[in-house]
Protein backbone atom coordinates (compact mmCIF):
# COMPACT_ATOMS: atom_id res chain seq x y z
CA UNK A 1 0.00 0.00 0.00
CA UNK A 2 1.58 3.53 -1.21
CA UNK A 3 0.79 6.93 -2.57
CA UNK A 4 1.44 6.90 -6.00
CA UNK A 5 5.05 7.71 -6.99
CA UNK A 6 6.03 5.80 -4.00
CA UNK A 7 8.09 3.01 -5.33
CA UNK A 8 5.05 0.47 -5.12
CA UNK A 9 6.15 -1.14 -9.04
CA UNK A 10 9.88 -0.96 -7.74
CA UNK A 11 9.02 -2.73 -4.60
CA UNK A 12 7.00 -5.12 -6.45
CA UNK A 13 9.94 -5.97 -8.85
CA UNK A 14 12.28 -6.70 -5.12
CA UNK A 15 9.33 -9.23 -3.82
CA UNK A 16 9.28 -10.89 -7.23
CA UNK A 17 13.04 -11.44 -7.42
CA UNK A 18 13.53 -12.41 -3.83
CA UNK A 19 10.61 -14.89 -3.61
CA UNK A 20 10.06 -16.20 -6.83
CA UNK A 21 6.10 -16.01 -6.57
CA UNK A 22 4.38 -13.68 -8.45
CA UNK A 23 2.53 -10.30 -7.16
CA UNK A 24 -1.16 -8.70 -8.56
CA UNK A 25 -2.29 -5.77 -8.47
CA UNK A 26 -5.93 -3.91 -8.29
CA UNK A 27 -5.74 -2.14 -11.12
CA UNK A 28 -5.01 -4.76 -14.02
CA UNK A 29 -2.27 -2.04 -15.39
CA UNK A 30 -1.85 -3.13 -19.13
CA UNK A 31 1.40 -0.91 -19.39
CA UNK A 32 2.60 -3.44 -16.31
CA UNK A 33 1.05 -6.50 -17.36
CA UNK A 34 4.29 -7.45 -19.76
CA UNK A 35 6.79 -7.58 -16.79
CA UNK A 36 4.28 -8.49 -13.85
CA UNK A 37 2.60 -11.71 -15.17
CA UNK A 38 -0.26 -11.42 -12.42
CA UNK A 39 -0.78 -7.99 -13.05
CA UNK A 40 -4.39 -8.77 -13.51
CA UNK A 41 -5.15 -11.93 -11.00
CA UNK A 42 -8.55 -12.01 -11.70
CA UNK A 43 -8.89 -14.93 -8.92
CA UNK A 44 -10.89 -15.03 -5.59
CA UNK A 45 -8.88 -12.36 -3.54
CA UNK A 46 -5.91 -12.57 -5.57
CA UNK A 47 -5.19 -16.02 -3.79
CA UNK A 48 -2.20 -16.76 -6.55
CA UNK A 49 -0.36 -14.19 -5.71
CA UNK A 50 2.16 -13.25 -2.45
CA UNK A 51 1.28 -9.21 -2.51
CA UNK A 52 -1.10 -7.00 -4.14
CA UNK A 53 -0.66 -3.38 -5.13
CA UNK A 54 -2.48 -0.61 -4.59
CA UNK A 55 -2.60 2.84 -3.81
CA UNK A 56 -6.27 2.35 -1.27
CA UNK A 57 -6.08 3.08 1.98
CA UNK A 58 -8.16 1.16 3.64
CA UNK A 59 -8.23 -0.49 7.07
CA UNK A 60 -10.54 -3.65 5.78
CA UNK A 61 -6.71 -5.06 4.84
CA UNK A 62 -6.27 -7.96 6.69
CA UNK A 63 -2.36 -6.99 6.32
CA UNK A 64 -0.38 -4.83 3.98
CA UNK A 65 2.97 -3.75 3.39
CA UNK A 66 3.57 0.05 3.63
CA UNK A 67 5.81 2.45 1.65
CA UNK A 68 6.14 5.56 3.30
CA UNK A 69 8.00 8.14 0.54
CA UNK A 70 8.20 12.06 1.50
CA UNK A 71 6.08 13.75 -0.01
CA UNK A 72 7.52 16.09 -2.03
CA UNK A 73 9.51 12.96 -4.05
CA UNK A 74 6.36 10.84 -4.01
CA UNK A 75 4.34 13.79 -5.47
CA UNK A 76 7.31 14.72 -7.48
CA UNK A 77 7.20 11.67 -9.27
CA UNK A 78 3.39 11.23 -9.59
CA UNK A 79 3.22 14.29 -11.18
CA UNK A 80 5.06 13.23 -14.31
CA UNK A 81 3.07 10.27 -14.28
CA UNK A 82 0.02 12.14 -14.17
CA UNK A 83 1.37 14.80 -17.34
CA UNK A 84 2.54 12.15 -19.51
CA UNK A 85 -0.72 9.70 -20.23
CA UNK A 86 0.32 7.76 -16.21
CA UNK A 87 3.77 6.52 -18.24
CA UNK A 88 5.81 4.60 -15.45
CA UNK A 89 8.68 6.10 -17.13
CA UNK A 90 7.79 9.60 -18.99
CA UNK A 91 8.66 12.77 -18.01
CA UNK A 92 7.36 15.81 -18.63
CA UNK A 93 8.19 17.68 -21.90
CA UNK A 94 11.18 20.73 -20.41
CA UNK A 95 9.93 22.84 -22.82
CA UNK A 96 6.14 22.60 -21.94
CA UNK A 97 6.73 22.60 -18.03
CA UNK A 98 4.37 25.00 -16.30
CA UNK A 99 5.11 26.26 -12.66
CA UNK A 100 1.46 27.03 -11.90
CA UNK A 101 0.31 23.74 -12.89
CA UNK A 102 2.34 22.46 -11.01
CA UNK A 103 1.56 23.98 -7.57
CA UNK A 104 -1.59 23.55 -7.92
CA UNK A 105 -2.02 20.29 -8.28
CA UNK A 106 1.09 19.34 -5.96
CA UNK A 107 -0.93 21.41 -3.61
CA UNK A 108 -4.06 19.08 -3.41
CA UNK A 109 -1.82 15.62 -4.17
CA UNK A 110 -0.16 17.09 -0.57
CA UNK A 111 -3.73 17.51 0.85
CA UNK A 112 -4.39 13.99 -0.32
CA UNK A 113 -1.14 12.30 0.75
CA UNK A 114 -2.36 14.61 4.42
CA UNK A 115 -5.71 12.72 4.46
CA UNK A 116 -5.13 9.49 3.60
CA UNK A 117 -2.30 8.61 6.08
CA UNK A 118 -3.67 10.58 9.09
CA UNK A 119 -6.80 8.74 7.94
CA UNK A 120 -4.85 5.03 8.68
CA UNK A 121 -2.31 6.14 11.10
CA UNK A 122 -3.90 8.82 13.20
CA UNK A 123 -2.24 12.32 14.56
CA UNK A 124 -0.42 13.15 17.46
CA UNK A 125 -3.52 13.64 18.95
CA UNK A 126 -6.42 11.35 17.61
CA UNK A 127 -5.84 7.54 16.73
CA UNK A 128 -6.25 6.72 13.05
CA UNK A 129 -8.47 3.19 11.83
CA UNK A 130 -5.49 0.77 11.38
CA UNK A 131 -5.13 -0.27 14.97
CA UNK A 132 -7.29 -3.82 14.34
CA UNK A 133 -4.50 -4.16 10.36
CA UNK A 134 -1.00 -5.72 10.79
CA UNK A 135 1.11 -2.89 8.95
CA UNK A 136 5.04 -3.47 8.29
CA UNK A 137 5.73 0.16 7.43
CA UNK A 138 9.16 0.83 5.58
CA UNK A 139 10.14 4.53 4.79
CA UNK A 140 11.45 4.54 1.06
CA UNK A 141 14.46 6.39 2.02
CA UNK A 142 15.82 3.63 3.91
CA UNK A 143 15.44 1.28 1.32
CA UNK A 144 18.84 1.48 -0.21
CA UNK A 145 22.08 2.39 1.62
CA UNK A 146 23.92 5.50 1.03
CA UNK A 147 26.28 4.22 -1.69
CA UNK A 148 22.40 3.70 -3.69
CA UNK A 149 22.55 -0.15 -3.31
CA UNK A 150 19.77 -1.97 -2.06
CA UNK A 151 19.84 -2.26 1.66
CA UNK A 152 20.04 -5.99 2.66
CA UNK A 153 18.19 -6.05 5.82
CA UNK A 154 15.13 -4.76 3.20
CA UNK A 155 15.22 -8.43 2.01
CA UNK A 156 15.64 -9.78 5.32
CA UNK A 157 12.44 -7.75 6.71
CA UNK A 158 10.47 -9.26 3.63
CA UNK A 159 10.94 -12.80 4.40
CA UNK A 160 10.48 -12.30 7.68
CA UNK A 161 7.23 -11.03 6.79
CA UNK A 162 6.37 -13.31 4.33
CA UNK A 163 7.35 -16.30 6.61
CA UNK A 164 9.81 -17.58 3.77
CA UNK A 165 12.87 -19.18 5.37
CA UNK A 166 16.28 -17.21 3.78
CA UNK A 167 17.39 -20.43 2.08
CA UNK A 168 14.03 -21.09 0.15
CA UNK A 169 14.82 -17.21 -1.20
CA UNK A 170 16.61 -15.71 -4.07
CA UNK A 171 18.26 -13.09 -1.89
CA UNK A 172 22.12 -12.58 -3.99
CA UNK A 173 19.20 -12.51 -7.30
CA UNK A 174 17.65 -9.76 -5.34
CA UNK A 175 20.53 -7.79 -4.07
CA UNK A 176 22.15 -7.95 -7.82
CA UNK A 177 19.26 -7.02 -9.80
CA UNK A 178 17.24 -5.03 -7.81
CA UNK A 179 16.41 -2.12 -10.73
CA UNK A 180 13.26 -3.36 -12.27
CA UNK A 181 12.14 -1.77 -15.24
CA UNK A 182 10.43 1.01 -14.59
CA UNK A 183 12.96 3.47 -13.27
CA UNK A 184 12.06 7.34 -14.07
CA UNK A 185 14.75 9.64 -15.17
CA UNK A 186 14.96 13.23 -15.01
CA UNK A 187 17.44 14.94 -16.90
CA UNK A 188 19.86 16.89 -15.07
CA UNK A 189 18.80 20.33 -16.89
CA UNK A 190 15.09 19.66 -16.26
CA UNK A 191 13.01 22.55 -14.62
CA UNK A 192 12.04 19.24 -11.99
CA UNK A 193 14.91 19.44 -10.63
CA UNK A 194 14.59 23.19 -8.84
CA UNK A 195 11.51 21.68 -6.98
CA UNK A 196 13.71 20.35 -4.03
CA UNK A 197 14.70 24.01 -3.22
CA UNK A 198 12.19 25.86 -4.76
CA UNK A 199 10.51 27.92 -2.15
CA UNK A 200 6.80 28.64 -2.92
CA UNK A 201 6.47 24.89 -3.19
CA UNK A 202 7.74 24.39 0.28
CA UNK A 203 5.16 26.86 1.19
CA UNK A 204 2.09 25.62 -0.59
CA UNK A 205 3.49 21.99 0.80
CA UNK A 206 3.63 23.44 4.57
CA UNK A 207 0.04 25.16 4.77
CA UNK A 208 -1.64 21.71 2.87
CA UNK A 209 0.35 19.72 6.06
CA UNK A 210 2.28 16.95 3.98
CA UNK A 211 5.26 17.63 5.38
CA UNK A 212 4.52 17.78 9.07
CA UNK A 213 2.49 14.63 8.75
CA UNK A 214 5.56 13.06 7.29
CA UNK A 215 7.33 13.99 10.59
CA UNK A 216 4.92 12.58 12.62
CA UNK A 217 4.96 9.33 10.56
CA UNK A 218 8.95 9.10 10.87
CA UNK A 219 8.88 9.60 14.45
CA UNK A 220 5.90 6.78 14.97
CA UNK A 221 7.28 4.19 13.33
CA UNK A 222 11.38 2.73 12.96
CA UNK A 223 13.07 3.27 10.50
CA UNK A 224 15.47 0.51 9.03
CA UNK A 225 19.04 -0.17 10.17
CA UNK A 226 21.63 0.73 7.80
CA UNK A 227 24.46 -1.52 6.78
CA UNK A 228 27.69 -0.51 8.36
CA UNK A 229 29.89 1.35 5.84
CA UNK A 230 33.16 -0.64 6.25
CA UNK A 231 36.76 0.12 4.05
CA UNK A 232 38.62 -2.27 2.78
CA UNK A 233 41.99 -1.96 4.85
CA UNK A 234 45.30 -2.72 3.13
CA UNK A 235 48.49 -3.49 4.29
CA UNK A 236 52.22 -2.63 2.96
CA UNK A 237 53.21 -5.89 4.60
CA UNK A 238 53.74 -8.72 2.57
CA UNK A 239 53.23 -11.08 5.02
CA UNK A 240 49.90 -10.13 6.12
CA UNK A 241 48.67 -8.85 2.62
CA UNK A 242 45.39 -6.95 2.38
CA UNK A 243 42.37 -7.70 5.13
CA UNK A 244 39.50 -8.58 2.97
CA UNK A 245 35.80 -5.63 3.45
CA UNK A 246 33.66 -7.90 5.90
CA UNK A 247 30.10 -8.79 4.42
CA UNK A 248 27.15 -7.26 4.78
CA UNK A 249 24.68 -9.08 6.58
CA UNK A 250 22.43 -11.87 3.90
CA UNK A 251 24.95 -10.27 0.91
CA UNK A 252 26.73 -12.41 -1.06
CA UNK A 253 30.83 -12.89 -0.75
CA UNK A 254 33.11 -10.79 -2.90
CA UNK A 255 32.80 -12.17 -6.07
CA UNK A 256 36.43 -12.54 -7.63
CA UNK A 257 35.76 -14.09 -11.00
CA UNK A 258 33.41 -15.04 -13.52
CA UNK A 259 32.43 -17.76 -14.70
CA UNK A 260 33.46 -18.60 -18.58
CA UNK A 261 30.49 -20.23 -19.60
CA UNK A 262 27.03 -19.32 -18.82
CA UNK A 263 25.42 -21.74 -16.25
CA UNK A 264 22.49 -22.39 -18.38
CA UNK A 265 23.58 -25.87 -19.39
CA UNK A 266 23.40 -27.48 -15.70
CA UNK A 267 19.92 -29.01 -15.28
CA UNK A 268 17.78 -28.46 -12.16
CA UNK A 269 14.78 -30.62 -11.48
CA UNK A 270 11.71 -29.06 -11.07
CA UNK A 271 8.52 -30.60 -11.84
CA UNK A 272 6.26 -30.53 -14.85
CA UNK A 273 3.26 -29.07 -13.99
CA UNK A 274 1.11 -26.76 -15.68
CA UNK A 275 3.42 -23.56 -16.00
CA UNK A 276 5.83 -25.03 -17.59
CA UNK A 277 8.21 -28.11 -17.72
CA UNK A 278 11.56 -28.42 -16.08
CA UNK A 279 13.72 -25.45 -16.97
CA UNK A 280 17.38 -25.51 -17.46
CA UNK A 281 19.38 -22.29 -15.66
CA UNK A 282 21.44 -21.45 -12.98
CA UNK A 283 19.52 -20.98 -9.73
CA UNK A 284 21.07 -18.33 -7.36
CA UNK A 285 23.04 -20.75 -4.33
CA UNK A 286 21.91 -24.10 -6.23
CA UNK A 287 24.54 -24.96 -7.51
CA UNK A 288 28.22 -26.45 -6.71
CA UNK A 289 31.46 -26.80 -7.80
CA UNK A 290 34.46 -27.66 -7.38
CA UNK A 291 36.70 -25.51 -4.87
CA UNK A 292 33.62 -22.63 -4.79
CA UNK A 293 31.78 -21.58 -1.90
CA UNK A 294 28.90 -19.63 -3.34
CA UNK A 295 27.06 -19.47 -7.54
CA UNK A 296 25.69 -15.89 -7.60
CA UNK A 297 23.08 -14.47 -9.91
CA UNK A 298 24.82 -11.89 -12.42
CA UNK A 299 21.60 -11.51 -14.83
CA UNK A 300 18.06 -13.21 -14.77
CA UNK A 301 15.48 -14.27 -16.83
CA UNK A 302 12.12 -15.30 -15.60
CA UNK A 303 10.70 -18.42 -16.84
CA UNK A 304 6.93 -20.14 -14.86
CA UNK A 305 7.39 -24.25 -12.88
CA UNK A 306 4.97 -25.37 -10.91
CA UNK A 307 5.00 -24.41 -7.29
CA UNK A 308 6.21 -26.78 -4.54
CA UNK A 309 2.16 -26.85 -3.42
CA UNK A 310 1.63 -28.36 -6.97
CA UNK A 311 0.53 -27.33 -10.67
CA UNK A 312 -2.37 -25.27 -9.22
CA UNK A 313 0.37 -22.78 -7.82
CA UNK A 314 2.64 -21.25 -10.01
CA UNK A 315 6.06 -20.06 -9.19
CA UNK A 316 7.82 -17.98 -10.84
CA UNK A 317 11.25 -19.10 -11.65
CA UNK A 318 14.39 -16.87 -11.61
CA UNK A 319 16.74 -18.11 -13.75
CA UNK A 320 20.44 -16.73 -14.02
CA UNK A 321 21.43 -16.20 -17.53
CA UNK A 322 24.74 -15.25 -16.45
CA UNK A 323 26.23 -15.91 -13.59
CA UNK A 324 29.28 -15.08 -10.51
CA UNK A 325 31.30 -17.48 -8.41
CA UNK A 326 33.17 -16.67 -5.34
CA UNK A 327 35.81 -19.02 -3.70
CA UNK A 328 36.97 -16.42 -1.09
Amino acid sequence: MTFPGSGNTWVRHIIETLTGYHTSSVYCDKFLQPVFKAECDDSFNWDKSIAVKTHMFSCWWKRAIVIIRHPLRAIMGDYQRLRTGRSHTGVVDPQQWNWDDWYGLSTRQCLRWTAQFQRIFGTATSPGCGNATEFKVFFYEDLKTASGELNPYFLEELLDWFGIPKDDSFFECALMNNKGSFARKLPSNHPATKILNDTETHRRMTEAGCLQAYDYLSSKFPHLKQPQQQQQQQTASSSAGSQAQQPLPGAQQQLIRQLPQPCSKQQLAWPKGACGAATSGCLAGSLVFPNVLAVVCASVDVHEAAGPAGPDQCKTMQLCTSCMISNA
